[in-house]
């Protein structure tokens, strides 16, 4: 469940477990910015941005075809192609949870704490980059345009200062 407070922060519950996303689709070259912090501090929060939302959910799961950007505690900056996407990087085998992981240590902060997450997509190409440390890139992503979404799985996070422009 989402709550808006004065402040423009969004609170969200974590549940039910699943996504939302904006209206708008994107199909030019854009910059992302969100804020976002994990409120409860225990367990392993879990949750995630998700770009170029195709179509969803598909393959009998909660997701929709897109691209993830992971808010994983501990896991921040890696990107999870969902629900049959793809991207050049993947190094998994077939039948494990497609991950690209973050090219650097975790730059993420503890639980309580605002995150910045930057994204940009341009074309094909996302590149991440974590309170200020570029943590990937991925290109030839499949899709690569759509809808702009958010992920929860359980746990309660908050979002602020949240802004998509376009690419000059």
């Amino acid at each position: 469940m989402l709550h808006y407070a004065a402040d423009g922060v969004i609170a969200c519950d974590g549940t039910p477990t699943g996504f939302f996303t904006t209206t708008a689709s994107y199909d030019k070259g854009y910059r992302l910015h969100i804020e976002w912090r994990w409120t409860q501090p225990t367990g392993t929060p879990n949750g995630g941005v998700l770009v170029h939302i195709s179509s969803g959910p598909k393959n009998d799961t909660a997701w929709p075809f897109c691209i993830q950007m992971q808010l994983k505690a501990g896991s921040v900056g890696d990107v999870l192609p969902m629900a049959g996407a793809t991207c050049a990087e993947l190094p998994n085998p077939p039948g494990t949870t497609p991950t690209v992981a973050r090219q650097k240590p975790d730059s993420e902060k503890p639980s309580g704490e605002w995150n910045t997450y930057d994204i940009v997509c341009r074309g094909d190409t996302i590149e991440v980059t974590v309170n200020g440390v570029l943590q990937n890139t991925v290109t030839k992503c499949d899709p690569h345009t759509d809808k702009v979404g958010f992920q929860f799985e359980g746990f309660p996070f908050e979002l602020r200062h949240f802004t998509l422009a376009p690419l000059e």
